[in-house]
C-alpha cells in the first residue's frame, strides 16, 4: 500500500502539520482527512516526527476497520432480505388472518380500528380516510 501524505504549514500558525486522506470505507466514521500537528516550526524536525504521526494514523484506521468488520451490515443481499421478510410474515401474520367470513359491521369496525392505529402511530399526518366511512 502506498503511503502518501502531505506535510504543510498550518495557516494560523508557523507549525507544520501532517495531512492524509482516510480510506473511503472508514470515511463515514472518521473525518475524510486525518490532520495532526507535528508541533515543530522546522520542516526537518517535522519530517522526523512523521513516522510517529503516520503510525497513529494507521492505528486509528485499523481500529475503525475492525469496528466496521464487527458491525452488522447496513444493507442485505436480496436473497437475505427476502428470507427475513418471509420469516417475519410467517411468524407475525397468522394471528391476524381470518378463518371465518366476517360481516359488514365487523369489517367496518376493523377498518376504523386499523385507521385509528395508523393515525396514532404514524410520524406523518395521515389524511382523513373517507373510503372507510363510505362502507354501507
Amino acid at each position: 500500500m502506498e503511503t502518501t501524505y502531505a506535510l504543510s504549514r498550518n495557516k494560523r500558525s508557523s507549525k507544520w502539520q501532517f495531512r492524509k486522506r482516510c480510506p473511503s470505507d472508514v470515511a463515514r466514521i472518521l473525518p475524510a482527512e486525518f490532520i495532526k500537528s507535528a508541533g515543530e516550526d522546522d520542516k526537518r524536525a517535522a519530517e522526523a516526527r512523521v513516522a510517529l504521526i503516520a503510525a497513529e494514523y494507521e492505528r486509528r484506521t485499523a481500529e475503525t476497520l475492525a469496528k466496521l468488520a464487527g458491525a452488522p451490515p447496513t444493507t442485505f443481499p436480496d436473497a437475505q432480505a427476502l428470507a427475513m421478510a418471509t420469516h417475519f410474515y410467517r411468524s407475525a401474520l397468522p394471528p391476524y388472518l381470518f378463518t371465518q367470513p366476517i360481516g359488514q359491521l365487523e369489517q367496518r369496525q376493523l377498518l376504523q380500528d386499523i385507521a385509528a392505529f395508523i393515525c396514532h402511530w404514524s410520524p406523518y399526518r395521515v389524511p382523513d380516510m373517507p373510503a372507510l366511512t363510505a362502507i354501507p
